[in-house]
Order: structure tokens, then sequence, then C-alpha cells
């Protein structure tokens, strides 16, 4: 109990001297404050990105299979991705989801999706956005929230229905204040007619934006642009597929491989002409950057933190000098060694912890301005603050070491006499 009564007020006096030298102390600060914001920074922005990845694809599901002409990424480890190839091929065609869903009982439900920037027009206002042109199972594979009007049935994807559904920001630039339901606009130069409205959802990481976009009858687009045409060298159309439940995605994969290679009548030995993607590689390759990202931040960070912790170090050794007499009587009525050195490093400690929350709070007004201007979410994780607090000990430790250690080896007789 004593022990901790001459802690505690070893700490109320650190902080008075601490306070009674606010230059010298805001300078010793500076490069710790550097470090934590760079380390805490970079870890806070990263783990932002990933859990905004990470609800992206609970919303997309990990469990959804996209069929495409292109690859997301290089194939078969090839180290350069082979553009040259992947634009020759064969457009992915509805009859082929068709087949596919005729004679693979695995799959559950399988979408065709066209996506192209468009201009849409009414009543002398055009805005620009981006048409996706989908089959009927597309609302089964997306989480789609509509805040007003309905989606499409099963009788108006099938035949050529001219109904439109479009995104958060499109009704707002195109009809302002205006309820958007059952008015007609221009796309293509043709009629479609708005039957809903979709909530705000911001871009996925497949690229897919319907804020800025509409959404409308795959058949209906093919039956006047001929968006199947294999001479489109650098559209690409896409099949989603999503198995029956319970049942793996990547043993799907193998199923709707053999009926695709069937379709197109592929001979066997030879490439095939599609390729298969799936948002688990995604995330794979963004973990793998990520990591990259944090080891870079904290080398930064930590170099900032060595230069900080001379400056403490050094302000540490000035301070034993200042107070050399102090110690001297400290020792002289009986002060034990181990309080004069826990007296420093605590000081040392108070020092960086107080420099490592001023890095903290450039971090979090760092994320709030972010937030101001921006709708990706960042936040800074309690596990985040606590490894800058955490840091900010570790430094504080290693830098006040020496210094206290000088300190509580003075001889009293020869400190006070100084």
């Amino acid at each position: 109990m004593k022990n901790i009564f001459i802690y505690l007020q070893n700490a109320s006096t650190v902080w008075h001297e601490l306070r009674n030298n606010k230059l010298r102390t805001l300078l010793s600060l500076l490069g710790i404050s550097i470090g934590i914001f760079c380390i805490v920074g970079v870890f806070t922005l990263v783990d932002s990105l990933k859990n905004n990845i990470q609800d992206s694809l609970s919303t997309l599901g990990n469990d959804v299979l996209y069929v495409n002409k292109f690859a997301w990424m290089p194939e078969d480890g090839e180290k350069e991705y082979p553009f040259w190839k992947y634009k020759s091929r064969p457009q992915a065609k509805q009859n082929e989801l068709k087949w596919i869903k005729e004679n693979v009982p695995t799959v559950g439900y399988g979408t065709m999706i066209f996506n192209e920037g468009v201009n849409l027009k009414w009543n002398g206002n055009t805005v620009s956005g981006t048409l996706n042109a989908v089959s009927y199972d597309f609302i089964h594979m997306q989480n789609l929230d509509i805040a007003s009007g309905r989606y499409f049935t099963i009788s108006e994807m099938a035949g050529t229905s001219n109904g439109i559904i479009i995104g958060e920001n499109v009704k707002t630039n195109l009809f302002q204040s205006i309820n958007p339901i059952g008015r007609s606009i221009k796309v293509y130069d043709k009629t479609f007619t708005v039957i809903g409205v979709l909530k705000k959802r911001g871009q996925d990481v497949t690229g897919m934006q319907l804020d800025d976009g509409v959404i409308t009858s795959y058949n209906y687009i093919n039956s006047f642009k001929n968006i199947e045409d294999d001479k489109m060298e650098f559209q690409d159309n896409t099949i989603l597929l999503k198995p029956i439940k319970g049942y793996p995605v990547k043993d799907m994969k193998y199923e709707v491989k053999g009926a695709l290679r069937a379709i197109r009548r592929i001979s066997p030995g030879k490439g095939d002409t599609f390729s298969f993607n799936l948002l688990s590689n995604i995330q794979g390759q963004v973990e793998s950057i990520f990591g990259m990202v944090n080891v870079a931040g904290f080398c930064i960070g930590l170099l900032s933190l060595l230069v900080g912790a001379f400056g403490i170090a050094n302000i540490m050794f000035v301070i034993v000098k200042e107070r050399t007499s102090q110690i001297g009587l400290k020792k002289a009525i009986g002060a034990k060694r181990n309080v004069i050195l826990i007296e420093f490093l605590v000081e040392a400690v108070m020092l960086c912890i107080v420099g490592g929350l001023i890095g903290i709070g450039m971090v979090m007004l760092l994320a709030w301005i972010a937030n101001s201007f921006s709708e990706f979410p960042v936040g800074l994780s309690l596990n985040n603050f606590l490894l800058g607090v955490g840091i900010s000990v570790v430094v504080g430790i290693l830098s006040g070491l020496i210094p206290a250690q000088q300190a509580s080896k003075l001889n009293p007789v020869e400190a006070i006499r100084s």
C-alpha cells in the first residue's frame, strides 16, 4: 500500500514537472506523436478498408460464382495478365445460362448481367449513369433494398418489358423531389417506365454501381441492341451462379465447367474460353496487399518512434541533471533506488503516453474529416487505440530506462553538493 502511495505521488510530481516545462515537453513529444500517428493511422485505414470489403462481400455473398470472358486476375500461375487472350473469347450468352440451369442441378439461381454507361433523360434533364441489364434471379444474387415501387415479375423479365428501376442518385439528379414511379425516361432513345427506386448502398467490390445506375430487363436490351455479339471484344457479359443451399460453390464450379465446355463444344485438351471469378479470390489478394501496407506503415512509424525515443532519452538525461540535488536529498532521507528509478521511468512513460494520445487524436481527427467528405466509413477501433497506447508505454520504458538507472545510482552526498 505504501509503495502504491509513493508511485502515485511520483506520478503527481511528474505531471507538475511536465506542465511547468510546456515547450520542452511539446518538442520531446513530437517524434512520438508522429510515430504513433503513422502506425495507428495506417492500421485504422487498413482495418476500415477491410471492414468495408467484408461488408460488401457479405452483401454480395461469398457463394456466388462469376462467369466471364475476362479473369479478374492472372490465371494458372501466369505472371502477366494475358489481355489479348481474354478479349478474343466469346461473350457469355443467355442460352448458356439456360443450358447450365437445365444440366447442373446444384445451381440454385442464375442471372445474366450486362453493364454499360448511358445517358438517362427526363423532361429536358440528362444525367450519366450505368445501365445494368439483368434477368430475374438477379434479386436472389444481390440484396436489393427497394425504397419505393417494386421489382420485376418473372413474366416481365421473360418478355420484353420496358420497366426500369433507378438508383437513389439518379432519382435525386433527374427528378429532384418529384415521385418518379410511373414516369417515363429515355435510354438509347427508347422509352422506359420507372417501376422502382433503390435505397442508397454505395459501390461494391466488383465495381457494380447501383446508386448512379439503373436496372432493366436483359431480354429487352438484347432485343434491340444485340449485346451478345462476339465482335464486342471489350464487352464482358457476366453469368452469376449461386449453388443450392448447403452446396459448396467450389464443387458447383467444376460441374458448371463441364456444362460450359459442352455447350461451347471445346475439345478435350483445349483450354477454356471462359473464366471463373470468386469474391473470395479478391479477398485473398486484398489481405496480402493490406499486409504489406501494414508492414510499410509500421516501418515508417518505427523510424519516427526511434527518433522520438532518442529525444525522450535526451530530455530525461537533462531532467536527471537538473534534479541531481533533489535526488540526493531524497536518498539522504531514505528514498530507495527503486523509488528513484520508477519516478523517472514513470515520467518517461507519461511523456510517451501523452505523445501517443496526441498521435491517436490526430488519427481520430483525420477519420472525422474523411467521414465528413466521403461515404467510405473510417473509424478507430479499440484494438488500434490500445496498440497505440501500448507502443507508447514500451517506448517510454526503453527510452527512460538508462537515465532512470543513472539517477538511482547517484551518490547522495555528491548529488547534494552538486
